[in-house]
């Protein structure tokens, strides 16, 4: 466990060997270099009033699409408010475990070189695979004081998971529309039963980075919880603060409909706040929530939705390993899979989710989602192995149920790959619909090397800059 050697050892000794850096304050900066590994850079915040004089919090982002800047610029607001440095690493993403913990290596050693970190303030936060890293840093390590995870919670290896009653603050936020919706409400059964201090946050969109309001909910949470150990907080937080920005959240969730929701968020503000504020407005709204028969008509029915959710995600999940072995060449044996049965589950999804009822349009869209998030990552994963027949198949279930430019380039790749002329229509769809594409973008990729001498690409390409 390389990282956790170094991360220790720079935790407990590095804070003590700050060197002045001159950055830039108040200002998203996309490349750092680290200087013992100039391969290696992250994109970074630091507050305005920044003095290397004190320590600071700081949180560590891992992106998976190693887009640093992007989470940077989400973080940005709250960490000028509450007094928080940022970093991103430009070379974490999906796909290896040992890249991501190489990159946060490399992040972590030169940012306690830099800048003056408080070493009992340091947080991780990344999205979707991304957040499986912060999560697993923090486990391995035992020197993170908080995750703020994204889209996604622990990978499925036992060693990244943290330990029963692990003192880590653990903040989950998920779209409502997410196809890990389901799995953050059973991480958050897990992390209750196992004694770890956490928070669900749930927002209305897909699987997408949280909106810059989602992720300062969540450190003012941090922040609390902070307080209600007896920990230091930041001069800038503000326990009223803290508790109206979460109030005027349910509230909004309230005046949506979505009463099961806004049930649920009064009850955490009453479980975080109880004994800090005077909570008998708060303690009126639950009571009256309570007694809705709205409020216990949704109960019933999103009970009923996440369980048969989770069959169905069962399901599919068995259909996506039989597709694996079986690549849909199921002949006349009726008890396959077959491209039909895929195209009639998403055309069913999708009948759905046009449905009025907000809790089985939502299932409907996590089920969608799941179904071309899936078979984007699988195709990449056959494509890595060489795999294209299987890639190919992946592929085109993607496109049938989310018809987008990057699965019609994913697909062109395949099948140029495969020698298969097809792909020029693939590719002339993505540079009709992408205003920003150019010809490098062909020339770089390997799978198009063999048509480069022929008139039909020559022509394609003569038309792009």
């Amino acid at each position: 466990m390389r990282m956790k050697s170094i991360i220790t050892l720079l935790l407990l000794f590095i804070s003590h060997l700050v060197v002045s850096q001159f950055v830039e304050k108040g200002a998203v900066i996309d490349s750092i270099h680290c200087d013992l590994k100039p391969e290696q850079s992250y994109a970074l915040y630091i507050p305005s009033y920044y003095d290397s004089a004190l320590q600071w919090p700081a949180i560590y982002v891992f992106e998976p699409a190693a887009r640093g800047v992007l989470p940077v610029t989400k973080f940005k607001s709250v960490a000028e408010e509450l007094g928080y440095l940022v970093f991103a690493s430009n070379n974490s993403k999906n796909g290896s475990w040992d890249l991501s913990f190489e990159s946060g290596d490399a992040m972590f050693v030169d940012t306690f070189s830099k800048f003056s970190i408080d070493p009992d303030r340091v947080y991780t936060s990344g999205f979707s695979g991304g957040s499986r890293v912060a999560s697993a840093v923090a486990a391995i390590t035992g020197k993170i004081n908080g995750v703020i995870a994204c889209g996604a919670g622990f990978a499925s290896i036992e060693e990244y998971k943290l330990p029963k009653n692990s003192p880590v603050l653990y903040v989950a936020i998920v779209g409502n529309r997410d196809m890990n919706y389901q799995e953050h409400r059973q991480l958050e059964e897990s992390l209750n039963e196992n004694g770890i201090i956490n928070n669900r946050i749930i927002f209305n969109a897909g699987h997408q980075w949280p909106y810059s309001m989602f992720l300062r909910e969540a450190i003012y949470w941090i922040e609390l919880q902070c307080l209600k150990r007896g920990q230091q907080s930041s001069k800038g937080y503000s326990i009223q603060r803290s508790y109206d920005l979460t109030k005027n959240k349910a509230d909004s969730i309230a005046e949506s409909g979505d009463y099961v929701l806004a049930a649920e968020t009064y009850e955490r503000l009453w479980n975080d706040y109880d004994g800090l504020l005077e909570l008998t407005e708060l303690s009126s709204i639950i009571g009256s929530i309570e007694k809705d028969k709205e409020y216990k008509r949704q109960s019933k029915k999103a009970e009923r939705i996440n369980g048969q959710e989770v069959n169905l995600r069962k399901e599919l999940g068995d259909a996506f390993t039989e597709l694996y072995f079986t690549k849909l060449n199921v002949g006349n044996d009726s008890t396959l899979k077959s491209m039909g049965w895929w195209e009639r589950k998403v055309d069913f999804y999708k009948r759905l989710a046009k449905k009025d009822d907000f809790l089985t349009r939502n299932m409907a869209l996590r089920l969608l989602n799941l179904i071309w998030a899936r078979s984007a990552e699988s195709s990449f994963n056959f494509m890595a192995n060489n795999d294209y027949e299987t890639a190919l198949v992946l592929n085109k279930i993607w496109l049938y149920t989310e018809p987008n430019t990057w699965g019609k380039w994913n697909m062109a790749i395949i099948l140029a790959s495969m020698n298969n002329p097809e792909f020029y229509k693939y590719l002339q769809e993505v540079i009709d619909e992408s205003q920003q594409f150019s010809k490098q973008a062909i020339l770089k990729t390997p799978a198009f090397n063999n048509f480069l001498e022929e008139d039909k690409m020559k022509s394609l390409l003569s038309h792009l800059n």
